[in-house]
C-alpha cells in the first residue's frame, strides 16, 4: 500500500503541472463535483472509522495516529472545498490528495492493528 501511495504522487505532480493557475468559481461544474466526491469522502471516512470505536483490540499508537490522520483527512475534504473558490485550483487539488492520501493511510493503520 505505502507504494501505491508513492507511485499516486506521480499523476498529482502531473495534474499539478498542467492545471491552470486560474481561482476556481462556485458556478463551475468541478466546484460541484469537488463537493459531491468530499461528502462521499467524509461517508467513507465514518464508515471506515466506526468499527474502531469499539473494537477492544484496537487502542494505543494505532488509535492515536487513526484518529490524527482523520482529523487530518476531515480537514482537508473541508479545507479543498474552500480553496477552491480562493486559491488557484491546483492548490485543492492538492489538499484533496491529502486528505485522501490519510484516509487510506487510516485503512493501512487499521488493517495492521486488528
Amino acid at each position: 500500500m505505502p507504494a501505491i501511495l508513492l507511485l499516486s504522487c506521480i499523476p498529482i505532480a502531473l495534474a499539478w503541472a498542467r492545471t491552470p493557475r486560474e481561482v476556481g468559481a462556485s458556478d463551475d461544474a468541478d466546484f460541484y463535483q469537488l463537493i459531491a466526491g468530499s461528502l462521499i469522502q467524509l461517508l467513507s471516512l465514518a464508515t471506515l472509522l466506526y468499527p474502531t470505536v469499539f473494537h477492544f483490540k484496537f487502542q494505543g499508537h494505532s488509535w492515536l495516529w487513526t484518529w490524527i490522520l482523520a482529523a487530518f483527512s476531515v480537514a482537508c475534504t473541508i479545507l479543498s472545498v474552500l480553496l477552491y473558490v480562493f486559491l488557484p485550483v491546483a492548490w485543492s487539488m492538492v489538499v484533496a490528495f491529502g486528505g485522501m492520501t490519510a484516509q487510506a493511510l487510516i485503512t493501512l493503520q487499521i488493517v495492521h492493528a486488528i
